[in-house]
């Protein structure tokens, strides 16, 4: 009888933990993920998407930014023209240099990519994570930024976090 009691506060106690894990979703229900620990959710007038932001860590702010648009090709070429996008000769904040593209593997199967940019920003640098999910014709893109020197656990909160995005379709809930 002991053992079932435990095992059952057990059950109870990761319910509870597991039901206060905070998910994003946006006003217009386009996408969901699961929060990193701890980030919260900030409307910023003329974004579409809420800032989603943590801690500051060693005076960098981290946070994350979404935006989507509507694109055409296979997701290398969406790839390549992002990143040619990102280029201006004239402006040294486009003067970045690309540490890692990658496929991404998400928990729902969906067509993504991770770029991490190091840009120089103020005496310092910054890396900046995008992650790209691509879902019929429309892209997703969340742009994190963190500081150069981030631990590896809050990339790795990140990515688990990433893992999580899912598109939601909208013909289901009407």
């Amino acid at each position: 009888m002991k053992k079932k009691l435990s095992i059952l506060s057990f059950i109870f106690i990761l319910i509870s933990y597991l039901s206060s894990q905070d998910y994003y979703m946006d006003d217009f229900k386009d996408f969901t993920f699961e929060m990193p620990d701890g980030w919260e959710t900030m409307t910023y007038p003329g974004l579409k998407y809420k800032i989603i932001y943590g801690d500051s860590v060693k005076g960098q702010n981290q946070n994350m930014i979404f935006v989507s648009e509507e694109v055409s090709g296979s997701m290398e070429e969406v790839v390549s023209e992002y990143l040619s996008g990102q280029k201006e000769p004239d402006d040294s904040a486009s003067a970045y240099t690309v540490i890692t593209q990658e496929k991404f593997e998400n928990n729902y199967n969906l067509e993504s990519r991770k770029i991490i940019i190091e840009l120089p920003e103020g005496e310092g640098i910054a890396k900046h994570y995008f992650y790209l999910f691509k879902h019929n014709n429309i892209l997703y893109i969340c742009a994190a930024t963190l500081s150069h020197d981030v631990e590896p656990e809050i990339v790795e909160m990140l990515d688990a976090s990433m893992k999580t995005f899912q598109v939601l379709d909208k013909k289901e809930e009407e």
